[in-house]
């Protein structure tokens, strides 16, 4: 869910910041990919930080729980502003 500046991201979420030619895919173990275990939430300001590399879940918590507020309300099909 994307509001503004912020993204929470439930879940893992895969992350691979720099492609080279010696590591051409995400699953060959290559030192620039990261897992983060988002089961929780993650959040993060996508206009400061494109490439997601920052969790600021614990800087903006109240944030994070609004964006999680939601998210969830929005997978019950109702609508929260």
């Amino acid at each position: 869910l994307i509001v503004g500046p912020y993204k929470v991201v439930l879940g893992s979420n895969l992350q691979a910041h720099i492609w080279e030619p010696d590591c051409p895919s995400v699953t060959s173990g290559c030192p620039e990919v990261v897992y983060r275990d988002c089961t929780a939430g993650c959040l993060y300001d996508i206009r400061a930080d494109p490439s997601e590399g920052i969790d600021l879940s614990g800087m903006v918590p109240e944030v994070k729980a609004r964006l999680l507020a939601r998210l969830r309300s929005l997978r019950r099909g109702s609508r929260v502003a």
